[in-house]
């Protein structure tokens, strides 16, 4: 099985099982909550970008009972500084483009990408291709991992 496959699947596990158990502990439907959402669910995965639907999902929330002042409050600088996917994301490609190039990555040197991705994250705004600059700008700086290895992906 491919590394992208496992993704993929390792990703639907968390969010439709794990996400979903923690969902059903805390006495929130998982579900109901996703069909409330999900034109601006759809709108995301058109755009690839969050931030077109945030004042809709702001007032979405409102309508759910949170208090204006925390929505407004919580709701914006989740947007910029909860970027874990990103992260994620970046570390997974690194390692990918370190296979297919077949480097051998130390465990030393993953996680010392893992934990520079984990603050370089923090800085890429929230729009379609900017962690791709990000990550090239890291491998650059790690050097194990040549930052040319991105052109195998970004097509």
């Amino acid at each position: 099985m491919s590394l992208l496959v496992c993704y993929y699947i390792t990703g639907l596990v968390f969010v439709f099982v794990v996400v979903n158990l923690v969902a059903r502990l805390m006495g929130f439907n998982l579900w109901k909550r996703l069909k409330y959402i999900r034109e601006e669910l759809v709108l995301i995965l058109r755009t690839l970008s969050s931030k077109s639907v945030l004042h809709r999902l702001m007032g979405k929330l409102e309508k759910l009972g949170c208090e204006k002042s925390t929505v407004g409050l919580m709701a914006p600088p989740g947007y910029c500084f909860n970027l874990d996917g990103n992260c994620i994301n970046m570390t997974v490609l690194a390692i990918f483009i370190a296979q297919a190039l077949d480097i051998d990555v130390s465990f030393y040197h993953q996680v010392t990408l893992l934990l520079i991705l984990l603050l370089t994250s923090k800085g890429t705004a929230n729009a379609t291709g900017r962690a791709c600059i990000t990550l090239a700008a890291t491998l650059g700086a790690i050097d194990v991992i040549p930052a040319a290895g991105l052109a195998l992906v970004r097509g």
